[in-house]
């Protein structure tokens, strides 16, 4: 399941809630994996400092940069659905039609 320009966020968790499982590309602080219903939720996050000081109790996060790619971090059809919030902006114009495109192989919608 792949969402992209939705005005309301609520919306969003509500969407990604239905399913079992969630990564969140760019998670930072851990809030918007915390307003899904999700029983397994992994972030993604470049910044390590804010996993470090950020512990969220049920959650996996994973200290990466983004912009090497997933492929040798995650396996194909692991999630069922991604969640990307305030992310794409913080790429490179060249990197940010790809980083759209390819994340479909590790939802399994």
């Amino acid at each position: 399941m792949i969402h992209s320009n939705i005005n309301n966020v609520n919306t969003l968790f509500k969407e990604v809630s239905k399913y079992n499982s969630v990564l969140e590309l760019g998670c930072g602080e851990g809030r918007n994996l915390n307003r899904t219903t999700c029983s397994f939720k992994v972030g993604i996050d470049a910044f390590r400092l804010i996993l470090e000081t950020h512990k969220v109790d049920g959650n996996l996060r994973i200290h990466y940069d983004l912009r090497k790619g997933l492929t040798n971090l995650l396996l194909s059809n692991s999630f069922d659905s991604i969640m990307l919030i305030d992310i794409i902006e913080h790429f490179e114009k060249p990197c940010r039609q790809p980083s759209t495109n390819n994340r479909r192989p590790w939802s399994r919608q």
